[in-house]
C-alpha cells in the first residue's frame, strides 16, 4: 500500500480539524445554553420569593395589578422616607463582603 501523499495527509488533518472545531462550537454552544438556563431558573426563583414575601406582609394574596402598583409607589417615595429600603438593601449587600473581607484579614494576622 503506498504511502498517502503530503497533500493527502494535509487534506485529511483539515478534515479532521473541521470536524474537531465543529465539536468545540457545539459544547460551547450548549454550556452557553446551560448557562443561561441557570441564570433564568435562579431569577424565576428570586422572583417566587419576591412575590411570595409580598404576599405574606400584605397578608393575603395579592393581584398582580395591586402588587405593581404598590411596590412602585413603595419604591418612587423613597426619597421621602430617607431612602431607608436602598440603605438596607446596600448594607444587606455590604455585609458579606466586610464579613469575608474580616476572615481574610485574620487569617494573615494569624
Amino acid at each position: 500500500m503506498p504511502r498517502k501523499s503530503y497533500d493527502e495527509q494535509i487534506a485529511d488533518m483539515e478534515k479532521k480539524l473541521e470536524i474537531q472545531k465543529a465539536r468545540l462550537r457545539e459544547v460551547k454552544a450548549k454550556k452557553r445554553s446551560e448557562e443561561q438556563s441557570k441564570a433564568r431558573k435562579e431569577r424565576t426563583h428570586r422572583l417566587i420569593q419576591l412575590g411570595a414575601i409580598c404576599e405574606e406582609v400584605y397578608g393575603d394574596a395579592i393581584t398582580e395589578g395591586a402588587m405593581q402598583d404598590a411596590l412602585r409607589k413603595f419604591l418612587r417615595d423613597q426619597d421621602s422616607r430617607g431612602q431607608y429600603y436602598s440603605g438596607a438593601l446596600n448594607k444587606a449587600k455590604a455585609a458579606p463582603e466586610a464579613a469575608n473581607a474580616e476572615g481574610a484579614a485574620g487569617n494573615i494576622q494569624s
